[in-house]
C-alpha cells in the first residue's frame, strides 16, 4: 500500500478468529482539498479486502461488518484493556489539577523560585518565549513553538492568566490535527523524538490549562496524542521494546506517556492503568538492579539518565513517593564526577558520541538536563556544582532541542541549594559496586591540560546490557596529562554504514566486535 507518490510499501493484516477482522495498517497523512490516491495490492494469493476504511480518528477501532465509522472521537474509541501489567501501586490524584510535575500546593515555592538568582536566566527565556505568538497553523515540527505553548499553560497554572491558556490550547489542538509527525517514516528521530515530545507537551497544556478545554477537546487532545505514539517505536497498546537499554526506557515511556497517562487520568484511567502498570512492573526493579553508576558508559549512560530521572519527577510531582532509593540515586550519580578527566573530557566507556560534538581540551558540557532533574531529587552540592558547570552558570536554556525548556528549570529546582565551590573536600577514590562495578581513583581535583593529577578506572562489569555497552569487562583505564591507556569508546566513526566494507555504524560488523547489539 502506498499514498500518492509514496512506494508501496508492506502492511501485515492479521486475522486470528476465522472472522472478519479489522486491522489498521496505516496512520498516514491526506492532502486536504486535494485529490489523494491511495495504491492497494495484495501480497499474497487467496487474500481478500470487503471493507476499506478512512478516518481522521487514528485510534477508532472498528466493529461489526461495516464498521459503523462514527463522526467524532467519543472518548471511548479503543480504551486499551485487557492489561498485561500488574494494578500500578499509586495512582495520580483524582479530579484534581495541576498534577504533572507539580500540585497546587506546590505554586507559591514555584514562583518564589522563579524570581531566585538561579533562575535568572530560566526567567528571561521564559519570558522571551511568552511574548512570542503561539503558531496554529504550520504543520511543521517546532521544538520553540512546542515551548512557547509550555510557558503559556505555566503561566496559565500559577497566575491564571487565561488568555495564555486559551492560546497553548489552541496551538496544541492546531497541531495534533495538522502536523507533519503522524505517519513518518523516520520512526527514531522524527516519529519517536519528535512526536514524544509533542505528546509531552500535550500532557502539560491538558493538565495545567484543564478547566480551559471542553470534554470534546479533551477528547481531541488524547485521540491526536494517540495517533502520535501510533508511529513511535513503543507501539499502541504501548508493549513495544525492552525495559533495559532500548529507545521505549528513553523518553517514550519515562517522559511523554507517562506524562499523558497522569495528566489523562480521570477520562481515561485505562491509559494510567496500562502505562502506570508498565512503568512499574517492568522498569522500576531493573534501574534499581543496576543503580551503583551509569552502566551504559559515559555517553549513553547519562543521556538514558534523563528519563529514567523525568519519571521520578514525575512520581514525585504528582504527589506519590519516588518508587527507586533516591540516597542510592544520589550516590550513584557520583560516578560522572569521577570519571570526569583534567583537560575536560571524560574517560571512556560504551558507546562515546560526545567526541564528535566537543573540541579538544575543552571541557565537555555534557546532558546539563540530566544534572538539572537530579539535583532536583537529591540537592546535592557537589553534583549541582557539576550542573553549573556544564549549563555555564545555569544558562542552559536556548531552546535548541527537546530537553531544556526553562519550565522544568522553574518547576523543580531548589534554588535555596548552593553549588559547592570545588570538589576538592571529596574522597580521591570511590568504588561503585552493586552491579556494574567501577573503581576510581584520582590524586587530585586540580583541571587543566597541565594538571599533574592522575586518573585510573578498573571496571569489573558484572553484567552486559547490549545495546550501548561495550564487551569491556575487565577493562582499565589511566590518564595523566593525557590518555595513557583507554577504552575504544568509539560509537560511529568517520564511515557511518552498517553495510559497506569497513562500515563503523550501529549493528555493523565492525561494532559488533566490541559490542554486542
Amino acid at each position: 500500500m502506498g499514498i500518492n507518490d509514496e512506494d508501496y510499501a508492506n502492511y501485515k493484516v492479521v486475522r486470528e478468529t476465522g472472522n472478519y477482522e479489522w486491522n489498521c495498517v496505516k496512520v498516514g497523512k491526506l492532502n486536504k482539498d486535494e485529490k489523494n490516491t491511495l495504491k492497494i495490492k495484495v501480497k499474497e494469493g487467496a487474500n481478500y479486502i470487503d471493507c476499506f476504511l478512512i478516518t481522521k480518528i487514528a485510534t477508532f477501532k472498528p466493529s461489526g461488518r461495516f464498521g459503523n465509522l462514527p463522526e467524532k472521537y467519543s472518548g471511548d474509541s479503543l480504551k486499551l484493556d485487557g492489561y498485561r501489567y500488574a494494578v500500578p501501586p499509586v495512582n495520580p490524584p483524582a479530579n484534581e489539577h495541576p498534577r504533572v510535575l507539580f500540585r497546587k500546593g506546590d505554586i507559591e515555592k514555584i514562583k518564589n523560585n522563579m524570581e531566585s538568582e538561579q533562575c535568572k536566566e530560566a526567567k528571561d527565556y521564559y519570558m522571551m518565549r511568552l511574548s512570542e505568538e503561539v503558531e496554529t497553523d504550520s504543520p511543521s515540527y517546532s521544538t520553540a513553538n512546542l515551548q512557547r505553548m509550555q510557558v503559556s499553560a505555566l503561566e496559565y497554572a500559577l497566575n491564571g492568566n487565561k488568555e495564555y491558556a486559551v492560546e497553548a490550547k489552541e496551538g496544541i489542538l492546531a497541531y495534533l490535527s495538522n502536523n507533519d509527525i503522524v505517519g513518518s517514516t523516520s520512526v527514531s528521530d522524527n516519529a519517536t523524538r519528535n512526536g514524544g515530545y509533542v505528546i509531552y507537551t500535550a500532557a502539560l497544556v491538558y493538565d495545567w490549562c484543564y478547566d480551559v478545554f471542553t470534554q470534546e477537546e479533551r477528547n481531541e487532545l488524547i485521540s491526536g496524542c494517540t495517533a502520535l505514539a501510533m508511529s513511535m517505536e513503543i507501539g499502541w497498546p504501548p508493549n513495544g521494546d525492552g525495559v533495559i537499554t532500548s529507545h521505549s526506557c528513553e523518553a517514550q515511556l519515562y517522559r511523554d506517556l507517562l506524562s499523558l497517562a497522569i495528566a489523562t487520568y480521570d477520562e481515561r484511567p485505562d491509559l494510567w492503568r496500562h502505562i502506570g502498570g508498565r512503568y512499574y512492573d517492568e522498569l522500576v526493579e531493573p534501574r534499581q538492579f543496576f543503580m551503583s553508576s551509569l552502566f551504559q558508559g559515559g555517553s549513553y549512560g547519562q543521556y538514558r539518565e534523563i528519563w529514567s530521572t523525568w519519571s521520578y519527577l514525575l512520581i514525585k510531582g504528582m504527589g506519590a513517593e519516588v518508587p527507586n532509593d533516591l540516597e542510592a540515586l544520589r550516590d550513584a550519580e557520583y560516578w560522572v564526577l569521577y570519571f570526569r578527566r583534567p583537560d575536560g573530557q571524560t574517560l571512556r566507556d560504551g558507546d562515546e558520541a560526545q567526541d564528535s560534538n566537543n573540541k579538544m581540551w575543552k571541557y565537555w558540557p555534557t546532558y546539563p538536563q540530566y544534572l538539572m532533574n537530579v539535583t532536583a531529587l537529591s540537592d546535592d552540592k557537589y553534583l549541582k556544582y557539576e550542573l553549573a558547570r556544564r549549563a555555564r552558570g545555569f544558562h542552559q536554556f536556548n531552546g535548541n532541542n527537546t530537553y531544556n525548556s526553562p519550565v522544568e528549570w522553574i518547576i523543580t529546582n531548589n534554588s535555596e541549594v548552593e553549588p559547592a565551590k570545588s570538589f576538592d573536600d571529596l574522597p580521591l577514590s570511590k568504588y561503585f559496586g552493586g552491579n556494574n562495578g567501577y573503581l576510581l581513583a584520582r590524586t587530585g581535583w586540580d583541571d587543566g591540560v597541565e594538571s599533574n593529577a592522575v586518573v585510573a578506572e578498573m571496571k569489573i562489569g558484572a553484567y552486559q546490557t547490549i545495546g550501548h555497552q561495550h564487551l569491556d569487562a575487565g577493562h582499565f583505564q589511566i590518564y595523566y596529562k593525557g590518555i595513557l591507556a583507554s577504552d575504544s569508546g568509539v560509537y560511529q566513526g568517520a564511515l557511518s554504514s552498517a553495510s559497506s566494507n569497513g562500515g563503523t555504524a550501529y549493528w555493523s560488523v565492525h561494532t559488533n566486535q566490541y559490542g554486542t547489539k
